[in-house]
């Protein structure tokens, strides 16, 4: 280990300390649980359209045109069987981000996995799932579902969603970005040409500017790296 990977190791470790940790979980820690990647999702979906429209290259693309040509029941299902909703369990990594002792967890995933491993350890976290939940906040710890949750019904996959995600989520979406100006943040579970994370980067330092602070990614190699 070099001494980048170790200032790298100390940083993240005194931001916990500091209650300054906020971890980034991404589709990857949920594959770890058997739950597939965003690609499989979408090749999942495309195969279930009409010819004339499996032509279409762009993910959100795809999902909207499912989503409008199969009816809304039928895509939430589809959705669900394909990301084995209610079928899977916690693995280590969502124990170690818990062993973290971040202050606040934000999730692109649709899952309950995390909120599964924090009941599992008797740890306290207030579940944002929609704009509505932010009033009410009973701890001072969050975990923040800032695409949705299967329960509450409004998960982010589709263009029309992504699209409309300033005015679905205004709320949530200023939260995480508040979060990028005064936290340390750690991403895990997302590659570098992951689309969520390009999105949210490019959304935060947009506004943020040189006011975002330094955020550091977990790869699959046991690095941390800095960005």
């Amino acid at each position: 280990m070099n001494n980048i990977q170790i200032s790298n190791i100390l940083r993240i470790q005194e931001a916990s300390k500091q209650d300054k940790l906020v971890i980034f979980v991404g589709a990857g820690v949920s594959t770890n649980s058997g739950v597939p990647m965003w690609s499989k999702l979408i090749e999942s979906l495309k195969d279930d359209l009409p010819e004339s429209l499996k032509r279409e290259t762009d993910d959100l693309k795809i999902a909207q045109l499912y989503k409008d040509s199969r009816g809304y029941k039928e895509y939430i299902e589809k959705i669900k069987e394909t990301l084995m909703y209610g079928r899977i369990s916690p693995n280590a990594i969502h124990y170690a981000i818990l062993d973290l002792n971040p202050c606040h967890i934000i999730t692109t995933n649709y899952d309950d996995l995390i909120e599964q491993a924090v009941t599992q350890k008797y740890q306290q976290y207030y579940v944002v799932k929609k704009d509505s939940d932010l009033p009410y906040l009973q701890y001072q710890n969050t975990i923040i579902k800032m695409h949705g949750d299967y329960e509450t019904d409004n998960i982010v996959l589709t263009e029309n969603d992504y699209y409309n995600y300033p005015n679905n989520f205004p709320l949530i979406r200023s939260f995480v970005q508040s979060l990028f100006a005064s936290k340390l943040i750690l991403f895990v579970g997302f590659s570098f040409n992951d689309m969520n994370l390009k999105i949210i980067l490019n959304d935060v330092s947009n506004i943020l500017k040189e006011n975002m602070q330094r955020v550091y990614f977990f790869n699959s190699s046991l690095k941390i790296r800095q960005a």
